[in-house]
């Protein structure tokens, strides 16, 4: 409002209409608008100006800076205490970790730029536990043998074991006796790694300023977005910055102490030494797209360094200063090489400045991750995902899966999900997948029957792919080809169906199919078929290949659509899961009844209490006889 009466009484309203819904907002308890309120969460908000920027209190980046010397100063006293040529590593106290720890968990929050320099120091805390090897936490193959070794040690130990308790399945009186792991106690000293001596090394760079930096969160021009591919051959470079006032390129040549440096390395400092000079010629609260064909550069930037590479990981960190300095919002994208050629940038560095936008191409329709695979292939996609979303492969009998309609979720229902019925088709643009996330979150947990399938092109990916891989049943890549997604597509699709999380009459169980063997024999052999269309075979995976199966996906469409069909059939016959093993995995003293599933037969019980036992034996009289009860 113009003025503090119009904003009071507009917030007034507001909080009358969350009350009539439930939510608790008293105005009393709330403080005049303003455009410099209060702390929230530890964090200062400013709207003056016309922009939006967050920053921290003098008094909270004084202890954050006392923190991280705190930190350099542990490890540099534990390094000097270490006898020299001894091979072991130095051990520094856990207490004090997990006090820095938690404060700097609150900082990160106003500054993003620092997250990726706390996993160091999680590492080293978290590094004591099981499962976890030089501070990382084992996955895939490394993981499963050891939980596979971890099952038979516990096979070994004996009742009185210590390190093991067991607890009786009371409910059903049974003679199985359920064990239930004992979680080590936490070490007073934990071992140093590597990674937090770089981390703590960045740290102190990134919190050198004396006063708190300020982290631009929307531009005064909103319109205002910048777009910076680059590439780099072997022996010259090339960059585009793409703006509204038009094209500035940039090529060149190595010199020749750069030719000996890895090309994920030239690539990666050809983009970022654009920033900076960018930074350094005012630049101040933008936002950039950065796009790349290095996947490398891309996963780097975001996790905040190179495992192999000391170089590539000084690189992403003069990124993050300049970010910092200017108060930029970055987004590094991968694209595919082919889309690379295709915006003319891969010429530029090799001299050929008459492709792509070089050649009058329109710069802002370079990268589509404003649109969704459905309206990017016509309609290809969700045509082919409707035709295998099927009860049976009856053409005569078309009946959707679990016997509701698959609703396809777009930006005007997406925020309405209460009011849709049916299983979800998620084939919104890569660019609002983070939002599509936390609706498809919310509402995975208030409609737990329904079913969801999502179609999204892999850019964008460190938005959403980790997230929802951790829900998905299935999971597989389609790789371009002469099908519903084409070649000029460039990037591959993603395809993710998650099954119910409840009984249901169309799906009767098991809870979550994420990481069975049939689920990842699935994934593995249509991706492999996709890519045998497309020609991305390897000889040796060709000769190790069936021929029938290779005579099977010269029509991948017929192909994956008959073996989804399989999917989706066996997953509507699983039984569901035993009384007995619901009970042996709940914690406490649970005597409740446990739900049988839709159209089950329910066992008949007898009135007053559970079936008849006889008596315990009488083992004195000094003991009273009890009937135990279920």
């Amino acid at each position: 409002g113009h003025s503090r009466w119009i904003s009071w009484r507009a917030f007034r309203h507001f909080a009358a209409v969350c009350t009539r819904h439930g939510i608790q907002i008293a105005e009393r308890k709330s403080n005049f608008p303003s455009q410099v309120p209060q702390s929230w969460a530890g964090t200062n908000t400013d709207t003056s100006g016309g922009q939006v920027s967050a920053t921290v209190s003098e008094k909270k980046w004084r202890k954050t800076k006392d923190c991280v010397r705190q930190l350099a100063e542990l490890v540099r006293a534990a390094d000097a205490a270490a006898s020299p040529g001894s091979s072991e590593a130095v051990r520094i106290p856990l207490k004090p970790l997990l006090s820095i720890m938690g404060f700097l968990i609150y900082v990160v929050r106003t500054y993003d730029w620092m997250t990726p320099y706390l996993k160091g120091l999680n590492n080293v805390i978290n590094g004591w536990r099981p499962g976890y090897e030089d501070g990382w936490k084992l996955t895939g193959r490394a993981a499963r043998e050891h939980e596979r070794a971890q099952e038979e040690a516990e096979r070994d130990l004996t009742s009185g074991s210590h390190t093991m308790m067991f607890r009786r399945a009371h409910e059903e009186n049974l003679d199985e006796v359920v064990p239930v792991a004992v979680e080590p106690e936490a070490p007073s000293t934990v071992k140093v790694f590597d990674r937090l001596r770089r981390d703590i090394k960045a740290l102190l760079e990134l919190t050198s300023s004396e006063d708190p930096p300020r982290r631009r969160i929307r531009s005064k021009e909103v319109l205002v977005a910048l777009y910076l591919p680059g590439d780099a051959s072997g022996k010259g470079f090339g960059s585009a910055l793409i703006r509204r006032e038009g094209v500035e390129y940039e090529a060149g040549v190595w010199r020749c102490e750069w030719h000996d440096q890895s090309s994920n390395f030239r690539e990666a400092d050809n983009l970022v030494r654009r920033i900076e000079f960018l930074v350094s010629r005012g630049l101040r609260g933008a936002e950039i797209f950065i796009y790349t064909d290095n996947f490398v550069f891309e996963s780097c930037y975001y996790k905040g360094y190179s495992k192999t590479s000391p170089e590539l990981s000084d690189v992403i960190l003069r990124l993050y200063k300049a970010a910092r300095e200017g108060g930029l919002t970055l987004h590094v994208v991968w694209i595919a090489g082919t889309r690379m050629k295709e915006i003319g940038v891969d010429g530029l560095s090799r001299g050929d400045m008459l492709d792509g936008i070089m050649a009058g191409m329109d710069p802002l329709n370079l990268v589509p991750v404003a649109q969704g695979a459905g309206q990017r292939s016509c309609g290809a996609v969700t045509e082919w995902i409707r035709s295998w979303w099927r009860n049976t492969p009856d053409w005569d009998n078309v009946q959707p899966w679990g016997k509701t309609p698959l609703v396809e979720v777009t930006k005007d229902n997406m925020f309405e999900l209460k009011d849709v019925v049916g299983s979800r088709l998620w084939a919104l643009p890569p660019a609002a997948m983070e939002t599509a996330l936390e609706m498809f979150a919310e509402d995975r947990v208030a409609h737990p029957w329904n079913a969801h399938v999502f179609a999204v092109p892999q850019l964008m990916t460190h938005l959403w792919r980790h997230s929802l891989g951790k829900d998905a049943d299935l999971s597989f890549t389609v790789t371009t080809g002469n099908h519903f997604w084409a070649r000029a597509q460039h990037e591959s699709l993603l395809i993710a169906v998650v099954l119910p999380l409840c009984h249901s009459p169309a799906h009767r169980g098991p809870w979550v199919l994420r990481g069975s063997e049939g689920a990842l024999d699935l994934a593995r052999e249509l991706e492999r078929g996709f890519r045998l269309h497309s020609g991305r075979l390897s000889r040796e995976q060709l000769s190790n290949m069936d021929p029938t199966v290779q005579e099977m996906w010269k029509n991948p469409e017929r192909r994956s659509r008959s073996l989804l069909l399989q999917f989706l059939s066996s997953a509507r016959k699983f039984p569901p899961v035993q009384e007995c093993l619901v009970r042996g995995l709940l914690r406490g003293e649970f005597r409740g009844p446990v739900p049988q599933a839709p159209g089950s037969r329910a066992r008949r019980r007898r009135p007053g209490g559970g079936r008849k036992r006889p008596a315990p034996r009488n083992k004195g009289s000094h003991e009273v006889q009890k009937r135990q009860k279920r």
